[in-house]
């Protein structure tokens, strides 16, 4: 369920950029994009051309042995070892999504604890996870103590500080005034036009 909930995020996120970034995209308003492609087939079918220039359809890429969401990123040793500890333990009972990390992953044995029978590994595990968030917590801590300060600019004040600045800011504000009383007047003075569509006065 997990991956189906990153995979359907990755979908969503890499059609928000391409209707963004990419030209020619299509905006659909939605995040189907079989849909998509049954249109743009029945679309050539009957008119002899594409409904969305700018739209590949998946059956156009060509596949890969490129995997998403979850993978794997150990190294060599690692894996080695995990294979040769599969070996000692022989057949290994494994939930689904144990199993299914494996399958993913392409590993024989999942990272993570597995075995109920054995208390101690679920407390190592527990025990090298919170000293890695100290660790990470930590750090973040100390960058922060010794990150410098910034400093902040000086305000700008919008008040003129001399007297002439204020004679001169106290004459624009009410030639503003006195301009904004003339448009005014004239607004309210203007004779009333009669609409087109109205009916004419005898």
């Amino acid at each position: 369920m997990a991956d189906c909930l990153l995979a359907e995020k990755r979908h969503r996120h890499n059609q928000n950029i391409s209707e963004r970034r990419r030209a020619g995209f299509p905006k659909l308003g939605h995040f189907s994009s079989h849909k998509i492609d049954q249109l743009q087939e029945l679309y050539v079918e009957n008119h002899g051309c594409v409904l969305y220039p700018g739209w590949i359809s998946a059956s156009a890429y060509k596949p890969t042995d490129e995997s998403f969401d979850t993978i794997a990123l150990h190294h060599t040793q690692l894996h080695d070892a995990l294979k040769a500890r599969r070996e000692e333990l022989g057949d290994v009972a494994l939930t689904k999504d144990l199993q299914y990390l494996c399958d993913a992953m392409d590993v024989p044995l999942p990272l993570i604890p597995f075995s109920r029978e054995a208390p101690a590994e679920y407390q190592l595990f527990t025990s090298m996870v919170q000293q890695f968030l100290r660790k990470r917590s930590g750090a973040r801590h100390k960058q922060m103590i010794h990150q410098p300060k910034r400093k902040s600019p000086p305000l700008k004040t919008m008040i003129p500080q001399g007297k002439e600045q204020l004679r001169r800011l106290a004459l624009s504000i009410l030639s503003m005034l006195l301009h904004c009383l003339v448009l005014f007047q004239h607004r309210c003075h203007k004779p009333c036009m009669l609409h087109p569509m109205s009916s004419t006065v005898a």
